[in-house]
């Protein structure tokens, strides 16, 4: 079963065809219709949700038609025995539910409701994890969709944070060139620049909802490691979130915010390999001056 339908996704993937949408649907509904929770209808319904990455509109509400079978997600959800499905199946719809194409956001919400899904806090993480994805398109949505997560479950903003600046400091490290058993260079060394533009599009979906108890740990992420990012794109979009916050909470935070950032612009060295830094600490202090008095 998996085997089949993997080749039938591969298949609709590369040329849309309606012959392998049909198959795939009626292969859906036939793994439905055993009521199996077991193995190889949760590899069924994982390897369908992966193509919720896939660049293709028409692919992605193709996917969220199959897994539309009546009660399919639902009963995987709650009666699997895979631990790590329950989670990534929500995160996956959640977020399609905010997707940029307007069908496939509305294939996904009735599917999510349908399904009578709720949001769980173990989902913050995974959340993060698909923010800075390689997909541009799922980035956008992911942000989108972890605003309205921290919305309704608002004490997952710590755990987000952390979040944001392990996987910040680890994309800030430059992929070392691969090599293969002979010593040819197999892939460059790299910076992960576009997957780390997500931890400021996510900080900035962020920033209107961060409380001020949150909102030291929010600067902090940004500076000063972000602030002098390689890439104009990453630290921009870190800049402007904490810049948000700062408007919001500046006044209240101040004591502690004013000689955060006066230490930092202090210590900043000379040279121009560190204006980038300087730059951003000038515009945040810039920013909590309309507090001071």
């Amino acid at each position: 079963m998996n085997e089949y339908a993997t080749l039938l996704l591969t298949e609709y993937a590369r040329n849309l065809t309606a012959s392998s949408k049909q198959a795939l649907v009626q292969l859906a509904s036939l793994a439905n219709e055993t009521e199996d929770t077991g193995p190889r209808v949760v590899s069924l319904a994982r390897g369908a949700l992966k193509y919720l990455d896939d660049e293709s509109c028409d692919v992605r509400v193709t996917v969220l038609k199959v897994l539309s079978a009546p009660n399919l997600l639902t009963r995987l959800v709650l009666s699997t025995q895979d631990p790590d499905f329950p989670i990534d199946c929500l995160v996956r719809i959640f977020i399609a539910r905010f997707d940029s194409f307007e069908a496939v956001a509305d294939n996904a919400e009735k599917l999510w409701y349908d399904s009578s899904f709720h949001l769980k806090p173990e989902m913050a993480e995974p959340l993060i994890d698909k923010c800075v994805s390689g997909v541009a398109f799922v980035r956008e949505s992911a942000a989108n969709a972890t605003s309205a997560f921290v919305q309704e479950i608002v004490i997952s903003m710590p755990v987000l944070l952390n979040k944001l600046d392990d996987v910040y400091t680890d994309l800030a490290q430059i992929r070392p060139a691969v090599y293969d058993e002979v010593g040819r260079v197999v892939m460059e060394s790299r910076d992960e620049w576009a997957r780390r533009s997500g931890v400021g599009l996510v900080l900035g979906r962020l920033a209107e909802h961060v409380r001020v108890g949150d909102a030291m740990r929010f600067i902090k992420l940004v500076a000063p490691h972000g602030l002098a990012d390689r890439s104009a794109e990453c630290r921009n979009g870190m800049r402007n979130a904490a810049v948000e916050v700062i408007r919001k909470h500046g006044k209240d935070i101040m004591p502690e915010l004013l000689p955060f950032l006066e230490n930092l612009s202090d210590a900043t060295p000379n040279g121009g390999e560190h204006d980038n830094l300087r730059q951003g600490l000038v515009v945040l202090l810039g920013t909590l001056a309309q507090y001071l008095d």
